[in-house]
């Protein structure tokens, strides 16, 4: 019998020829052979049965033109959303090392791409002086963003997913309303390009980086400057807030990153030992660490109350745009301009996933959650009546969460 693997979004992985005595272990081995899924444990369901142990397809009554679900553990990983040089934003599967999902229309590269909140759409600012929305479930653009005079570097949702910020080479940083596209706000008062612009984790405040080697703190609703963070010799290009919004880390073309207390500007570490320009610096979600990444190709990790580098990642062969934790630590992800995008280990530095890209990769960043297996219908009469209710159960959005207990990723075998 033929079998097609598809992904959960309808791509098709890979096909093989199935003999009705095949078991579990015969399925996942030949489709780790013919296909690029690195998945290391998975579960074949047919209907309310499950294909394990010595059980065979035949064993299961698997019929020609009966259906199979293939479901893949990832160890927990997420989709991942990158920005390319390439014009595109694109969706990533933790699983295969291909793109299921591209975001088109912007004329110039795409320097960041983030998720909103619910995970329902996907905003990129581009160098075309753009910024757009896109609807993740159909890969729409719903909205675009005009007003700034020069290229984006970045974009960001507010906690809400109300409003949108901006930061342009325009020298500006502008306050959108997410809905209808108006600018409420132009926030004035760098004198070079604005890298990057945050939200507070409350909210109550905006937090812009300049090449201008400032970083300012500026309230959202009248777009006063609050606070001027001085100290680095040359351009910073990202400035970002600790988890409870009392520090912030910014990350300098003077081969540093520092550490500051919001409420003094007070420069409490400065992070030294990368040997290009810091493009980017996060704190851990415990917010006793840094990570950085550097034009020099690594990516580090530095001990926020001594200073030190306590790991090195080391693996890309060009400069490092992006570097970010998952939300409990436990892995790095990382975007270079040497085409990829890599998955690390936090404990061990060693490199778990690679996914290639045609251009330099400006930023990479999980997703909220992942999208449930829409199950294809069975023409086998003998389908439950819980695989049909779950075969017309309706996602919401394109990334809810799996219903299934410790399922990473799901993807739908046809046997034809």
């Amino acid at each position: 019998m033929r079998i097609s693997v598809l992904t959960a979004y309808g791509n098709e992985l890979t096909t093989l020829d199935a003999d009705p005595s095949w078991t579990k272990v015969d399925i996942c081995s030949r489709i780790r052979e013919l296909s690029a899924a690195q998945s290391q444990e998975a579960r074949i369901l047919y209907g309310n049965m499950e294909l394990s142990g010595e059980a065979t397809l035949l064993g299961i009554n698997a019929l020609e033109g009966s259906q199979l679900q293939l479901v893949l553990d990832s160890g927990g990983l997420r989709e991942v959303l990158t920005a390319c040089a390439d014009k595109s934003a694109q969706v990533f599967c933790p699983e295969v090392n291909e793109s299921i999902l591209s975001f088109d229309g912007h004329t110039a590269g795409v320097n960041l791409a983030v998720f909103s909140p619910d995970g329902t759409q996907v905003l990129t600012a581009s160098r075309d002086r753009t910024a757009k929305v896109w609807n993740t479930e159909s890969g729409d653009c719903v909205l675009t963003l005009e007003g700034h005079t020069l290229g984006l570097n970045s974009a960001v949702f507010s906690l809400d997913g109300k409003q949108i910020l901006t930061a342009s080479d325009d020298t500006t940083a502008k306050l959108w309303d997410a809905v209808s596209g108006e600018c409420v706000h132009t926030f004035n008062g760098h004198t070079q390009y604005v890298l990057s612009a945050v939200f507070s984790p409350g909210g109550s405040e905006v937090l812009t980086a300049s090449h201008d080697g400032l970083a300012k703190l500026w309230n959202p609703n009248t777009g006063e400057c609050l606070r001027t963070f001085e100290g680095h010799e040359s351009g910073v290009f990202t400035a970002v807030f600790s988890s409870d919004g009392a520090k912030i880390v910014t990350a300098s073309s003077d081969c540093s990153a520092k550490v500051w207390r919001v409420e003094t500007g007070e420069c409490l570490r400065t992070l030294e030992g990368h040997l290009e320009c810091v493009l980017a610096a996060v704190f851990s979600p415990d917010d006793s660490k840094v990570l950085t990444c550097s034009d020099d190709n690594d990516t580090r990790i530095w001990n926020i109350e001594n200073g030190r580098c306590i790991r090195t990642f080391q693996g890309h062969s060009s400069g490092v745009n992006s570097a970010l934790y998952s939300a409990d630590g436990s892995q790095v992800l990382t975007a270079s301009g040497d085409r990829t995008a890599k998955l690390w280990s936090t404990d061990t530095g060693e490199c778990l996933r690679t996914w290639d890209h045609r251009d330099s990769v400006s930023s990479a960043v999980f997703a909220p959650t992942l999208r449930p297996t829409r199950p294809h219908k069975s023409q086998n009469p003998t389908q439950t009546k819980t695989e049909d209710a779950a075969s017309e159960a309706k996602p919401q959005g394109f990334l809810r969460q799996l219903s299934r207990c410790g399922v990473a990723q799901s993807c739908a075998c046809a046997l034809m």
